[in-house]
């Protein structure tokens, strides 16, 4: 099995980013003390 296939890269990226995003927002809402829209 290859897995150098375009769209799976592209999932990868995108699951790493989005974990990336989710991890940053949690650590800033923990920091302020209050819930903040993670957008």
């Amino acid at each position: 099995m290859r897995f150098r296939r375009p769209e799976f890269e592209f999932t990868l990226f995108y699951s790493i980013f989005c974990f990336w995003g989710v991890l940053r927002a949690s650590f800033l809402t923990r920091g302020n003390g209050f819930r903040r829209p993670a957008r």
